[in-house]
C-alpha cells in the first residue's frame, strides 16, 4: 500500500512549507556567490572577495533562520533549538 507523503511525514510538509518563500532568495544569493568567486578568480580584485564573504555569511545567516523556524514549528523542546 502507497502510503500520501503528507501523511507520511507531518513535519517534512511542514519543514517545506517554511522554507518555499525562501527558495528564491536562497537561489538568488548563490548565483551572486558564484559570481563573485568567479570574478575574483579572473580579477583578483579584493571587492569581489569582500562581496563572496559578505552575502555567503548572509547565505548562512538565512539558513540558519529557516532551520529556527522549522524547529519552533515542530514543538522541539527549547533547550535543543541551540543544538546543531
Amino acid at each position: 500500500m502507497i502510503m500520501n507523503q503528507s501523511k507520511k511525514n507531518p513535519n517534512q510538509n511542514q519543514s517545506l512549507k517554511i522554507r518555499e518563500p525562501y527558495q528564491s532568495i536562497i537561489l538568488n544569493l548563490s548565483k551572486n556567490i558564484d559570481i563573485a568567486s568567479e570574478q575574483f578568480s579572473k580579477t583578483g580584485d579584493e571587492g569581489y572577495a569582500w562581496q563572496y564573504m559578505r552575502l555567503k555569511e548572509e547565505l548562512c545567516e538565512l539558513k540558519e533562520f529557516i532551520k529556527q523556524k522549522e524547529r519552533k514549528s515542530q514543538d522541539v523542546p527549547e533547550t535543543f533549538l541551540n543544538s546543531n
